[in-house]
């Protein structure tokens, strides 16, 4: 890494590498701007034993909480965010780490969550969401059922399509 990259705070291109949405024709979810209701439809993903992961984050009491309930990942999660350098997070996807989150996130009424946020299992990204509660669409693995899909969408009362 160049001394302008260390000053600055840039990600250098090795750091950058990681496991992504490898599908070439992911579901698409309409977004939401609504982070609680949000988490709150992840376990109708189904998804025992995933991690979630989220990168960035502006609030405080977010960045306090998600670094008391991260645990040591065993990958890489490509990052998004190259400038400046974001925090990372990876967590285990529990009704508990739901619950905590939700729970901020209503009390601090905190207008900016998160930068990223992605649902992993193993080594296969099944959930990933550029620029989230913003714009882009919620990007969904093949890998998961339609069942899963749908209780997803509709716990969050959006729209999926195909790729």
């Amino acid at each position: 890494m160049g001394i302008l990259s260390k000053i600055l705070g840039v990600v250098p291109a090795a750091e950058r590498e990681g496991i992504h949405l490898a599908d070439s024709n992911p579901q698409r979810a309409a977004p939401t701007t609504d982070p609680i209701k949000f988490l709150r439809a992840l376990p109708r993903l189904g998804l025992a034993h995933a991690t979630l992961y989220i990168e960035g984050t502006a609030d405080s009491a977010v960045e306090k909480f998600l670094e008391h309930s991260c645990i040591t990942p065993n990958v890489r999660v490509a990052i998004g965010t190259i400038w400046p350098r974001p925090k990372v997070w990876h967590l285990p996807l529990t009704e508990k780490l739901i619950d905590g989150l939700s729970q901020i996130l209503e009390q601090r009424k905190v207008p900016y969550f998160c930068t990223h946020i992605h649902v992993y299992s193993h080594d296969t990204i099944l959930l990933e969401w550029h620029d989230a509660f913003g714009d882009d669409p919620i990007l969904l693995s093949s890998e998961l059922k339609a069942e899963q899909i749908q209780g997803f969408a509709t716990a969050l009362g959006i729209s999926v399509s195909n790729g």
